[in-house]
């Protein structure tokens, strides 16, 4: 199977579901494998246009709608189909062989971007100070995702990075009460440069 690592993304706002931060999730890892860190992040479809991501490094900004197009684009364009999209219409819900399911009230009018990695991601604050081991995210939580797309032969997934917490035990909606500028929870522990000076920025290389 080949593999492309494409430029590094910084994800829109989004409330923290399926959280396997601090341990990794076993269930699927196949043979000989030790699973995989993982997370979901849900946002409403009406606020997509107000939402911002960042691509190409976090140096290009463009709203939330754009973001899941471009998205969904590359990984059909890779060969992925709904089954195995990195992000999902709550409203369309589908098994793993592409045939449709019940919708689950809890995400309708919602998307939601998958995230995995094979190591630890770096947890910051609006600040980009790292967590002290005794705040933990976890679903609930207001997040947005640095991560690097990656294109395979069956679509497109996305390995995080860094994880910065907006918002502790958020419940969800809202999210534009933040403004742009992230202004927020802070956590004093040792200042970390995974999101840039704009929380958008570029992150070292590495085997995610």
């Amino acid at each position: 199977m080949s593999n492309k690592k494409l430029p590094i993304e910084v994800s829109v706002k989004g409330v923290a579901a399926y959280s396997w931060l601090y341990k990794r999730d076993t269930k699927f890892a196949k043979k000989g494998q030790d699973g995989k860190f993982k997370l979901s992040i849900v946002f409403d479809k009406d606020d997509m246009d107000d939402l911002v991501a960042g691509i190409e490094g976090g140096s290009e900004k463009i709203s939330g709608t754009e973001w899941v197009a471009r998205a969904l684009r590359a990984h059909a364009d890779a060969g992925g189909d709904n089954a195995n999209a990195p992000i999902k219409d709550g409203d369309k819900p589908v098994d793993k062989k592409g045939k449709a399911k019940e919708v689950n009230e809890e995400f309708a009018g919602k998307m939601m971007a998958n995230f995995t990695t094979t190591y630890q991601p770096v947890f910051v604050d609006t600040k980009k100070n790292k967590l002290s081991a005794d705040v933990k995210i976890m679903s609930g939580d207001l997040v947005k995702v640095v991560f690097r797309p990656n294109a395979f032969d069956e679509g497109v997934n996305f390995y995080m990075n860094a994880i910065m917490l907006l918002e502790k035990n958020a419940s969800g909606g809202g999210a534009d009460a933040f403004g742009d500028d992230e202004e927020g929870y802070t956590n004093d522990a040792t200042a970390v440069d995974a999101f840039g000076d704009d929380d958008a920025g570029s992150v070292a290389d590495g085997d995610y």
